[in-house]
């Protein structure tokens, strides 16, 4: 049984190695997925950050077979219960058919899966702590020092910016939406409201452009929590490039229009996308961008 402590050991610590890293590209990603609990901004690019550097430490100090005591498997338990806990959640307000998030886009699992991954990598757990494995005590400062690594390196291979709403060029303007009506790009709509009355949250997305996939996930996300947000999407593009998009922005919640037609497209929308019009009748009073754009922010706005 020792072979399979320490087999189990590479196992669980190459898992979490993996993780890791799989959630840095685009670490945006992650970012939001920590939105979606309330934590918003630089909180949760911090957050996000520190959560990797932490599954990386896991996984160099199993997979080296560090130890300090039996603390690597007891926080790893921990962990990985905590993880369970989040699924849960996700699969209670999102449902199944979405991505956990947990390996990032690099290997798309739903909540159901990411449960059923980490019950085994618990089992793997438990039976290396019981049957013990090969270790090596590591004196302190070298312990701080493998310890601090992980932090360090994240923190500097995706440093965390802080983003403000500094270009605004369409704030106060009137988007033009019949330019869409009889125009030969112009694919069709799911939706019957005149966007140029009440308060709407209009979001003008490119089907290739990676910070509008982020803008597309995180605003169908907030539809999935806020139901009665009045949400709309005009996308831009292909439409051989559609399940790419939804791949990543989940099954589509928010009511949206295809138009195909770059000059006109971007004489609604200006020429720096993803733009995020939050409007009143037909006005717009706010243009945010991914970065910028946070639930809070909505929730403010619209209940003003």
């Amino acid at each position: 049984m020792k072979f399979v402590a320490v087999l189990f050991n590479v196992l669980v610590g190459g898992v979490f190695i993996f993780s890791a890293w799989s959630k840095t590209d685009p670490i945006e990603y992650f970012e939001t997925k920590i939105s979606f609990f309330g934590i918003e901004g630089v909180l949760a690019g911090v957050l996000a950050r520190l959560i990797i550097a932490g599954e990386l430490l896991i996984g160099l100090f199993l997979i080296a077979q560090f130890t300090i005591g039996k603390w690597v498997h007891r926080i790893t338990l921990i962990v990985l219960f905590l993880f369970i806990v989040i699924n849960i959640i996700d699969l209670i307000r999102f449902g199944n058919n979405t991505n956990c998030g947990c390996m990032g886009l690099t290997v798309q699992i739903t909540p159901l899966q990411s449960i059923g991954k980490n019950l085994l990598l618990m089992v793997m757990t438990v039976v290396s702590l019981k049957y013990g494995s090969i270790s090596w005590k590591l004196p302190t400062f070298a312990t701080i020092a493998i310890s601090l690594f992980p932090f360090g390196a994240v923190f500097m291979h995706k440093p965390v910016y802080v983003y403000e709403n500094v270009k605004m060029p369409k704030k106060g303007t009137r988007p033009d939406f019949t330019i869409m009506d009889g125009h030969p790009g112009f694919k069709g709509k799911t939706y019957d409201e005149d966007l140029s009355k009440g308060k709407k949250v209009v979001a003008f997305l490119s089907l290739t452009c990676p910070h509008c996939k982020m803008a597309a996930y995180k605003l169908n996300g907030f539809k999935a929590s806020n139901p009665e947000l009045p949400i709309y999407f005009i996308l831009n593009g292909d439409s051989s490039k559609m399940d790419t998009f939804f791949k990543i922005m989940g099954k589509p919640l928010v009511e949206m229009a295809h138009f195909n037609g770059n000059v006109d497209y971007a004489n609604m929308s200006g020429y720096d996308l993803p733009a995020i019009f939050l409007m009143k009748d037909g006005v717009v009073e706010q243009q945010l961008n991914n970065a910028t754009l946070t639930k809070s922010g909505l929730m403010e706005w619209i209940g003003k």
